[in-house]
């Protein structure tokens, strides 16, 4: 396709006691409860937190909101478990979840938005100042470019691109086919590129 956003490594997997826990191992010990149940739910969150906090921050644009999304995505993850599928991969349900996490910080931000807009109204996000140079601006560019997407081409950008999921985890973080995921994926390339454009950037700047 030839739009590339830099890909976010593989979250590096928590030293467990033996090595040798795998997900569905710490799911059974979590769902049965007990001092074990929280070790083990302490394990799932440090193997799956990072790759969750990384797509929220970029989805949100926002770091506090991204903490409070991943808080809130990992009770979610706590108390879905006892009904999660044994042999379903956990890495898409994760961050399945951190996606609904994220679409409703938008919401709520958007809501405050439209109160505040009654109001006195927000400075402009200084952010857009371009202070930094070299390779980190232009990383903060394609980033901005990313964010200036509507959600649903955003979160699909995210989890294809720079996650690296496969078209059919995606289809599975978002509950949809995977004709619908390289529909929107196709179009959120489109997009992105008109975005990049308009930062000054092309497919042969990107790193």
């Amino acid at each position: 396709m030839g739009v590339m956003v830099e890909p976010a490594q593989e979250p590096a997997a928590a030293s467990d006691a033996g090595g040798a826990d795998d997900d569905a191992a710490l799911v059974r010990r979590i769902v049965g409860g007990g001092d074990a149940g929280h070790d083990a739910f302490r394990l799932l969150y440090a193997r799956h937190a990072p790759d969750a906090a990384r797509f929220l921050r970029r989805m949100l644009d926002d770091a506090a909101a991204a903490d409070d999304a991943l808080q809130e995505t990992f009770v979610r993850v706590h108390r879905g478990l006892g009904g999660f599928e044994p042999g379903r991969p956990l890495r898409p349900w994760v961050l399945g979840i951190a996606r609904h996490a994220a679409l409703g910080a938008l919401r709520a931000k958007q809501r405050a938005a439209k109160l505040s807009a009654l109001g006195a109204v927000d400075p402009p996000d200084p952010r857009a100042a371009g202070d930094a140079a070299g390779a980190r601006d232009m990383r903060a560019r394609v980033l901005e470019a990313v964010s200036a997407l509507a959600p649903e081409h955003r979160e699909v950008v995210l989890l294809r691109l720079a996650h690296g999921l496969l078209l059919a985890d995606v289809a599975r973080a978002l509950a949809v086919t995977e004709r619908t995921v390289r529909n929107r994926l196709r179009a959120a390339v489109v997009l992105l590129e008109r975005e990049l454009r308009r930062r000054g950037l092309d497919q042969g700047d990107l790193p």
